[in-house]
């Protein structure tokens, strides 16, 4: 039986359903995409090395867009949970397609990357050679230190352990300012590396001797892994706190980030 449109032309009882569905998913899911973002910055401030490192799930209710990262980024595609059966072998169809382009300044993610309403998952890794880092602890005069924040973004909370295994921390600490840090203790660091900082070690991707994908696996990269490691104490001349996210690394702009947060982490000279 047909119905008819508001002009009179004639609907199929599978167009009225296709186009309610349709209608429910706008409704509930919007025309962009959504981003969980996990944004990690380690700073090396004696070798003069920073590094990004993002691990971001994407939703897009219509997957049109791209995803654009810098040139110079390694990025390892995770693969949905679903689609992988350990020990057997699923073909090809598992893994992503889509097209990679690449620029002198992007490379260009889009297709099946993106696909609509799916969520993926992709770690982004940048290494930045010859910077200096944007945290400097000053703790020339005995018992304090002093740090001053060039980040772009404000810094907080933040804790640092001195060479003589003291603790510090400052609950905040916005971009260009100089303050001095309070005395503190390793139980900062305990509560500060809770299961809220820390993501989930599963739905990471990795790498198969021969190149290709892997299944998700139950290791943290080695930066989450390392910030595991700190949770009951912080080595000497180290330091990790959150600051705001830094919009400009993630991969598609006028995102909404449904949840967002950086984490600093490092060592001093």
């Amino acid at each position: 039986k047909k119905s008819s449109d508001l002009c009179g032309h004639p609907i199929s009882g599978q167009t009225l359903v296709s186009g309610s569905l349709f209608a429910y998913a706008i409704c509930s899911d919007g025309l962009g995409t959504k981003a969980r973002v996990h944004q990690w910055t380690w700073l090396d401030s004696a070798n003069h090395v920073v590094v990004h490192q993002d691990r971001s799930t994407y939703y897009s209710a219509l997957g049109s867009d791209e995803l654009l990262f810098p040139a110079d980024t390694l990025v390892a595609v995770s693969i949905p949970v679903g689609n992988v059966n350990n020990w057997v072998r699923i073909g090809t169809g598992a893994y992503p397609g889509g097209n990679v382009e690449w620029t002198d300044k992007h490379q260009a993610w889009s297709g099946d990357f993106l696909p609509s309403r799916s969520q993926v998952q992709y770690l982004a890794t940048q290494p930045l050679i010859d910077t200096d880092s944007a945290l400097k602890f000053d703790a020339s005069t005995a018992g304090s230190v002093r740090v001053t924040n060039r980040f772009k973004e404000a810094v907080g909370p933040l804790i640092f352990r001195s060479s003589t295994g003291s603790y510090f921390h400052i609950d905040k600490i916005n971009a260009g300012d100089t303050q001095p840090m309070q005395a503190s203790n390793q139980q900062a660091v305990v509560l500060l590396l809770d299961d809220h900082v820390l993501p989930p070690a599963g739905f990471v991707p990795s790498l198969s001797s021969r190149g290709r994908y892997g299944s998700p696996s139950d290791k943290f990269p080695l930066l989450e892994h390392r910030l595991n490691d700190w949770r009951g104490q912080l080595p000497k001349n180290t330091f990790c706190g959150l600051k705001e996210i830094e919009p400009r690394r993630i991969a598609m702009e006028n995102t909404e980030i449904k949840s967002g947060l950086q984490i600093v982490l490092g060592q001093t000279p």
